[in-house]
This record gives C-alpha cells, structure tokens and sequence, in this order.
C-alpha cells in the first residue's frame, strides 16, 4: 500500500504523539498523484467534523473526485491485479504501481 512503509519503530505514546500533534507529509517516495494525496489528507483531517464522510458517510467517499470513474456496481466484477512480493524490490515505487494497477483493474472491470 502506498505511503505504508515506516523505517523507524516508535513506541505506542511517540505514534499517538505524532499522529495528533504532527501534520502530515508524505515521502517523496514513491510518487503518487495529487488526486490521491488529496484524498488521504482529506480521510485524515484531525477534527471529526471537518473529515471526508463525516456528514454523508461512505456515499461522500464514493464520490470523491478521486474514485470519479469508479463503477461502484461493478466493482465486485473486478478482476484484482497479482499481489507484488514487496521482498522482491529495493524501495521503488512499486507500491504505488500496484496502488494505480488496483484502481485500472477495477475502472475496467465488465459486468
């Protein structure tokens, strides 16, 4: 998963920590589009009642510009792309190939 990967191990109090008191950055690897970021930033927002779905649920994250050509009834029909073996590779961005190769596969999904 893209942005997933954390290179220091943090106590439980100096996770909490950051998580409530730092803002957030992304890494400059791997590359991901704005379009995503801004959907991350927008399901992390701190206050509760300024977060995406936080006044129509799941019906505003569909919505979403990010998820725009996303057939939501089709999404069962998708085919998933291979799982990577992340052992395999020396830190490219290969999360965020398999991040867009999950979205292509679901946009293309036949009923």
């Amino acid at each position: 998963m893209a942005y997933s990967v954390q290179k220091e191990v943090y106590s439980s109090d100096k996770t909490l920590s950051n998580v409530v008191l730092q803002n957030l950055k992304f890494p400059d690897s791997p590359l991901g589009s704005l379009q995503a970021k801004d959907f991350i930033r927008e399901l992390l927002v701190k206050e509760t009642e300024n977060r995406l779905q936080s006044e129509k649920g799941s019906t505003e994250i569909k919505r979403y510009q990010f998820f725009e050509r996303l057939n939501w009834a089709l999404i069962r029909c998708a085919i998933p792309p291979k799982l990577l073996d992340f052992n395999e590779f020396d830190g490219e961005p290969e999360a965020q190939v398999h991040l867009e190769a999950t979205i292509i596969g679901i946009l293309n999904a036949k009923p």
